[in-house]
């Protein structure tokens, strides 16, 4: 269920996403049935914080937390992009492959994980206001795209039917927590 206000005052778009609630289970369920949860960008990244400090206090490095979040990223994406792509299949006689990962960049950007970006002739993938990026902590510790770099690499390996695929990070664009404009661009690799 989603509602499209348009937001005069900054010519902007919105989407209004609701979550049917059963308040006697306490379950929230969206437009598909499956159970989900709410946060707050800074609740999630408290709990991410949270590990961090318990990696550094363990005597992890950065180099192999960011392979600890990037390893927890990718197999989120991984499921819900098998549960994505099984579900295009299901309403779709064709399948292009461009159009399927046009169609997750929407609904992904449409549930708040910040704007994601396929360009097509680029061969690239891009995220801007990705939740990480609003951390607290030092951004070096992790690098802060880490588990949604394996996120995006999970959801197109089941997309384009190839776990070979690997992001190469192109830029990263990390500004003060208030601005609006923090972008990660990556390309897309094969066989790497």
């Amino acid at each position: 269920i989603a509602k499209l206000e348009n937001y005069t005052n900054c010519n902007e778009k919105l989407l209004i996403k609701m979550f049917v609630l059963n308040m006697k289970s306490g379950i929230m369920r969206n437009t598909d049935d499956a159970p989900n949860i709410s946060f707050r960008v800074e609740t999630i990244n408290n709990i991410f914080d949270s590990i961090i400090e318990s990696f550094e206090e363990r005597g992890i490095n950065g180099q192999e937390a960011g392979e600890i979040f990037y390893k927890a990223g990718y197999k989120c994406g991984k499921s819900f992009g098998q549960v994505f792509i099984d579900d295009y299949r299901s309403n779709c006689d064709e399948i292009e492959e461009s159009e399927v990962i046009q169609k997750w960049c929407d609904f992904d950007s449409s549930v708040g994980w910040g704007r994601l970006e396929y360009s097509i002739g680029e061969n690239t993938i891009s995220i801007t206001n990705n939740f990480e990026t609003q951390r607290k902590k030092d951004r070096n510790f992790p690098r802060d795209c880490e588990f949604f770099k394996g996120y995006i690499t999970g959801v197109l390996s089941e997309i384009l039917q190839d776990d070979s695929v690997k992001l190469a990070c192109i830029s990263c664009d990390i500004r003060p927590k208030k601005s609006l404009k923090q972008k990660c661009v990556y390309r897309i690799c094969y066989g790497v």
